[in-house]
């Protein structure tokens, strides 16, 4: 609890810089923390309802601290309004009230739309999502891409794992795995040591990198957010790498998406 909290405190008192690039179609936004050197990016397209997936492809292996990030994502889309009151999340937008925090926009975005049905829809419950053995393995060949180059991107580092700059749903049919909706969220996140290795890397606690993705202080249009309450998700592949034991870079990679 104690590493919980000192991880939390330097995340809100870091100084805080947004790298924010846009293309058609996407949008894409980079967040760094300097005292921690945490980064948290998201990547998204336009996203329109699915059905649930009916094809099983097998859960895959994944490790403790993915499947709890995988229960922890699943607890939020049971309860949005609760996950939001847990973390002191207020919608102080015009009309906003207390049963809509979940749709906190302080950067006056308005991704989560302006009127109590729009929001509605987002702190409505959520199924769970399904580990997938095609996207886990997509996320985990992702993590291992960026931790073994050293750069944290959506689209594919190197051509050691899949074609260079492969985006999210080309290294998901790479695997395997058939996009039943016309978009899909990624979410990925780097942090290192610290300035002056302050703390271990793998002392990063799992839930800790949750909250800063629920809560997303600082990105405009709250995507990590977004993506974990998306009513179009089904599946969920998730993939980390640490380049080495101890005092260096940790990746995540948390692929969001759907098939027939």
């Amino acid at each position: 609890m104690a590493m919980a909290r000192a991880l939390a405190a330097l995340m809100h008192e870091s100084r805080l810089k947004n790298f924010i690039a846009a293309g058609v179609g996407r949008r894409e936004v980079v967040q760094r923390y300097f005292s921690t050197g945490l980064f948290l990016v998201s990547w998204a397209l336009a996203l329109t309802p699915a059905h649930a997936a009916t094809r099983y492809d097998g859960d895959g292996v994944p490790t403790a601290r993915l499947e709890q990030q995988r229960w922890l994502i699943n607890r939020a889309r049971f309860a949005p309004e609760r996950e939001a009151d847990r973390l002191g999340l207020t919608n102080s937008s015009s009309g906003g009230h207390p049963n809509y925090d979940a749709c906190e926009d302080t950067d006056g975005a308005n991704d989560f739309g302006t009127t109590t049905n729009q929001w509605a829809a987002w702190v409505a419950s959520k199924p769970p999502l399904a580990p997938n053995a095609r996207l886990s393995q997509a996320a985990q060949k992702h993590s291992q891409d960026m931790a073994e180059v050293g750069l944290l991107t959506h689209d594919s580092p190197s051509s050691n794992y899949y074609p260079l700059n492969s985006a999210p749903y080309q290294r998901h049919a790479a695997e395997g795995y058939t996009n039943a909706i016309v978009g899909y969220y990624e979410n990925i996140f780097y942090a290192y040591a610290g300035d002056g290795g302050s703390y271990p890397s793998n002392a990063i606690l799992s839930p800790d990198i949750h909250d800063w993705f629920f809560v997303d202080a600082g990105i405009v249009d709250r995507g990590h957010r977004q993506a974990i309450l998306s009513a179009s998700a089904r599946e969920i592949g998730l993939g980390h790498q640490q380049v080495q034991a101890f005092e260096s870079p940790y990746y995540m990679t948390r692929d969001y998406d759907a098939q027939d």
